[in-house]
């Protein structure tokens, strides 16, 4: 769902505080416009792509295999992409990588580029375990959560010299500080809540939509959170990045349990099959 970008619109510093505020989707001030988080996402995903030790891609049309895996994750995210609850939805870019890493790891940069290692699709045990937390990120993207806690740790100033291409060497910095959750990046407990409960929320909002033609067990997303706590610990012994950038509680799990019984408690499919054809062709 690539869409042309806006390009950053350079203005006399002085001005910037009036013209460059936006509301975010919790109609709280965000000092980053919409364009300008899609703009953010373009750089970091192309110092993902200058850098390709540390993020191997998975190149699409390497092989069937790839064409099939870039394919089967992009249609669960064009599913979730049919909630209108996603209030951003027609304004970021909304594309997925595949980084070729056996890493247990995703995350979402700001404006919508969203990111998988083959080692986190390997461990989701189901299709509705992966929409789970796919839609996770996406409400994390959607909500600015990225953009908000760069600003609270850059400020704004470092942010924009980065943005204007004044400060390279910080962009990588921040890419890395950004996938492992280090230099004070990681999610706070009310954005995790906020990502759960919007996942969730977006995924019930398509149940019979005939288009999406999925409807996803929405308790998978606990499955996953709790089989990662039960394998490596809430911290994940220190290895696990994704538990760094979305710390796991007894409370986040209560909390999804409660979002789950307000939806009406819906009882969905967890497509396994899918996603066990899927984890064959990563082997």
């Amino acid at each position: 769902m690539k869409r042309k970008m806006n390009k950053l619109f350079i203005l006399p510093a002085l001005m910037l505080p009036l013209l460059f505020f936006s509301c975010d989707a919790q109609g709280d001030f965000n000092f980053f416009s919409l364009q300008d988080d899609v703009a953010f996402g373009e750089q970091l995903h192309e110092e993902i792509l200058a850098n390709p030790e540390e993020y191997p891609v998975l190149e699409r049309y390497a092989s069937q295999n790839n064409q099939a895996i870039y394919t089967y994750v992009e249609d669960i995210m064009n599913r979730i992409l049919e909630s209108n609850e996603i209030y951003n939805r027609d304004v970021f870019e909304w594309q997925v990588t595949i980084i070729d890493k056996d890493v247990l790891n995703a995350f979402a940069a700001p404006g919508g580029y969203l990111y998988f290692y083959t080692g986190f699709l390997n461990f989701a045990g189901s299709e509705a375990e992966l929409a789970g937390v796919m839609a996770h990120e996406i409400a994390h993207s959607d909500r600015r959560h990225s953009t908000d806690r760069m600003t609270k740790v850059y400020g704004i100033q470092i942010l924009w010299s980065i943005l204007l291409g004044e400060e390279p060497t910080l962009m990588g910095e921040l890419l890395a500080n950004l996938t492992t959750g280090l230099g004070g990046l990681a999610f706070t407990r009310d954005n995790e809540y906020e990502a759960d409960e919007y996942a969730l929320r977006y995924m019930y909002s398509v149940y019979d939509n005939p288009v999406v033609n999925r409807n996803y067990e929405l308790r998978a997303m606990q499955d996953f959170f709790n089989r990662m706590e039960d394998e490596y610990g809430v911290e994940g012994d220190g290895q696990l990045d994704f538990l760094r950038t979305h710390p796991y509680n007894d409370d986040r799990e209560a909390n999804m349990t409660s979002i789950w019984e307000d939806l009406g408690s819906p009882v969905g499919v967890y497509y396994t099959d899918n996603h066990n054809a899927i984890k064959l062709l990563l082997q």
